[in-house]
């Protein structure tokens, strides 16, 4: 029996596991960050692939639909992007628009 098939089908999932599942665990531990040191709690984010808001045009990355909540109370919704390096597939910029105003970043 030829170990070719196996070497095939574990190389293919470690491919999808580094390009495809990874960035989304670090966007999602970013996301917390950033939420965190700006004083919100995030109550909703939503992935969006083919509708991005603000960022239709500036695609690289993950864009997202937050909904956040003030530690006073205020509930916020907007827009946040988050870029990669593409060779370490980290995220390293957060620009946030918010749908209350025209372009607010934090």
């Amino acid at each position: 029996m030829s170990v070719a098939p196996f070497v095939f089908i574990f190389s293919s999932i470690a491919v999808l596991f580094f390009f495809v599942v990874r960035p989304q665990f670090t966007v999602k531990k970013q996301l917390k960050e950033w939420a965190d040191a700006n004083g919100f709690i995030v109550t909703k984010a939503e992935r969006r692939y083919l509708f991005a808001g603000p960022f239709f045009w500036e695609r690289s990355g993950g864009v997202y639909k937050i909904e956040v909540q003030t530690l006073g109370g205020k509930k916020r919704a907007g827009w946040i992007r988050f870029g990669y390096d593409f060779f370490r597939r980290e995220a390293w910029s957060k620009r946030v628009v918010w749908d209350d105003s025209a372009s607010k970043n934090s």
